[in-house]
C-alpha cells in the first residue's frame, strides 16, 4: 500500500521530472540573459584586478614637467567623506604615484566638516599638495537655490538627501565659481573611488590647453530617464529663446521631432572623472543657462543629476 508498482512512476517522481525539465529550460534560455546582464560587471572586475596587480610603483617624469608653473593654474578636485577614508587614501595614493608626483597639481578635498584637524594633518603628511576646503551647510556653495527652501515641494527624498542635492548643485554650478575666485584655470574632478592605475606621463591640463580642448571625459553612460526629467525640454526651449541652432551632436541623441525627456536617448557623460576649462563654464551664455537651471530647481524638485545637466550644457554650447 502506498508503493508504486514495478514499471510505474510515483506522482512525486513525475513532479520531480517536470521540475527538472522546467529548470533545464530556464538554464538554457536564461543563461544568455544572465550573461548579458552580468558579463560587464564580471569583466570589469577581472580587468580591475589585473590592472591593480600590474600597476607600476612609480612613473617616469618627463624632463619638461614644470609643476611649479602649472600648479598655480590647475586643480584636482574631490568631494569627500570621512566614512570612506580607506577608498580616499587609496585613490590619493594612485593619483600621487601615477601622475601628481611628476606634475604636482593642487589637490582640493571638499568636505562638510567631518574631517578633524588631526585627520587633515594625517592626510597632508602623506600628500603635501592636498588642501582641505570646508563647505559649510547653508553657506554660499552648499545650500538650496533661492525660493526652494520649502522641502515639501521636493521630489522623493528616499536615498537622495538634501546633502546629495547640494552636491549635485555644487558640481553643475558652484564649483566653477569657487575655483575661478581662487585663480584656477583648469580642474579635474575625481571621486574617492576613482583610481588611476597606470602612469600618465604627460600634463593632462597642458595637453588640453595646447590642443584647444575644453572638456574631456572618461566614458559615457545611459542615465536613468527620471534623473533628467524635464531637462531636455528646458534645453530645447532655451535654444529657441536665444535663437541658437541645435547642434549636430544634440540632434544625434534624440529620436526626431522635438527634444523631450521621452525622445532623448539618455546618453550622458560620466562626469565623476573629467577635466575642463573653468572660464568656459563662467562665460556669460553658459552662466545664463545654468542660472535658469538653478532657478528652476529641477535638481531639488525632480532629482535631476549633475551629469545630465553638464552633458546638455556641453552639447548645447561647445
Amino acid at each position: 500500500m502506498g508503493q508504486a508498482r514495478r514499471g510505474q512512476h510515483s506522482p512525486w517522481s513525475a513532479l520531480l521530472s517536470h521540475v527538472c525539465g522546467i529548470l533545464a529550460v530556464v538554464v538554457v534560455f536564461g543563461l544568455p540573459l544572465a550573461l548579458q546582464r552580468f558579463w560587464p560587471v564580471l569583466t570589469y572586475g577581472v580587468l580591475k584586478i589585473v590592472a591593480s596587480a600590474a600597476r607600476p610603483r612609480s612613473c617616469f617624469c618627463p624632463v619638461d614637467a614644470d609643476g611649479t608653473r602649472a600648479r598655480r593654474r590647475d586643480a584636482i578636485v574631490l568631494l569627500v567623506q570621512k566614512k570612506r577614508w580607506t577608498k580616499l587614501m587609496n585613490s590619493l595614493a594612485d593619483l600621487q604615484a601615477h601622475f601628481n608626483a611628476c606634475f604636482r597639481k593642487d589637490v582640493l578635498l571638499f568636505h562638510n566638516g567631518d574631517f578633524t584637524v588631526a585627520d587633515q594633518t594625517e592626510v597632508k603628511k602623506h600628500y603635501p599638495l592636498v588642501q582641505f576646503h570646508y563647505l559649510a551647510d547653508g553657506g554660499k556653495y552648499w545650500k538650496v537655490p533661492p525660493g526652494l527652501e520649502n522641502r515639501s515641494a521636493w521630489g522623493s527624498t528616499k536615498g537622495y538627501s538634501a546633502g546629495y542635492r547640494h552636491m549635485t548643485r555644487f558640481h553643475y554650478k558652484m564649483v566653477f565659481e569657487y575655483l575661478e575666485e581662487r585663480g584656477y584655470d583648469w580642474f579635474m574632478r575625481l571621486d574617492d573611488d576613482s583610481f588611476i592605475l597606470s602612469c600618465i606621463e604627460y600634463d593632462v591640463f597642458q595637453f588640453m590647453e595646447d590642443n584647444d580642448h575644453l572638456y574631456a571625459w572618461r566614458l559615457a553612460q545611459l542615465e536613468y530617464r527620471d534623473f533628467a526629467k524635464l531637462l531636455p525640454e528646458m534645453a530645447d526651449a532655451h535654444m529657441r529663446r536665444i535663437g541658437a541652432p541645435m547642434s549636430h551632436e544634440m540632434h544625434s541623441h534624440y529620436d526626431g521631432g522635438q527634444l523631450s525627456t521621452a525622445s532623448w536617448d539618455r546618453w550622458t557623460y560620466y562626469n565623476n572623472f573629467m577635466v575642463t576649462r573653468i572660464s568656459w563654464w563662467r562665460s556669460r551664455g553658459i552662466q545664463q543657462w545654468l542660472e535658469m537651471v538653478d532657478t528652476s530647481g529641477i535638481a531639488y524638485l525632480s532629482r535631476v543629476g549633475d551629469a545630465p545637466i553638464q552633458t546638455f550644457t556641453r552639447m548645447m554650447f561647445m
